[in-house]
């Protein structure tokens, strides 16, 4: 089961978007082995910075979950979703559930989105993403 709910506290500025796209790959002993989830899009409501990516998660031996981030200007993007090194490359993930500050290449925008890749390397069990926050300055 995949639950989702949206979230926001006005103190801190974070915010848990709806997850919209999901595509699973792999399978082994009932799991699946790789699952990316993309975000719908979130307006701050004016242009804003975007400033950490952080996650509630339960993630059992051999698995693992980790973010990239895309804004815009723009509901209609473009969105491309990247890392704490500034590239769009898989390997560059955000992937610390206690915080990490967004690249500064692509932090500001009106939009945002995220992509969580979620992975088992035995197929025996499966990660499991609680709720995913990103801070930003209202």
């Amino acid at each position: 089961s995949i639950y989702f709910s949206k979230w926001m506290t006005y103190g801190d500025s974070s915010v848990t978007i709806y997850l919209d796209q999901m595509e699973l790959t792999g399978g082994v002993g009932g799991y699946f082995t790789d699952g990316t989830l993309t975000s719908s899009i979130f307006d701050a409501g004016r242009e804003t910075v975007f400033n950490r990516v952080s996650f509630e998660s339960t993630e059992p031996v051999n698995t693992d979950i980790a973010f990239q981030i895309a804004t815009s200007t723009s509901p209609t993007g473009p969105w491309l979703f990247y890392g704490p090194g500034g590239t769009t490359s898989s390997s560059d993930e955000y992937n610390n559930p206690d915080g990490q500050g967004i690249w500064l290449g692509n932090n500001f925008g009106r939009y945002l989105r995220y992509k969580a890749h979620l992975s088992s390397t035995d197929g025996t069990s499966a990660p499991i993403l609680e709720k995913a926050m990103i801070n930003y300055a209202p």
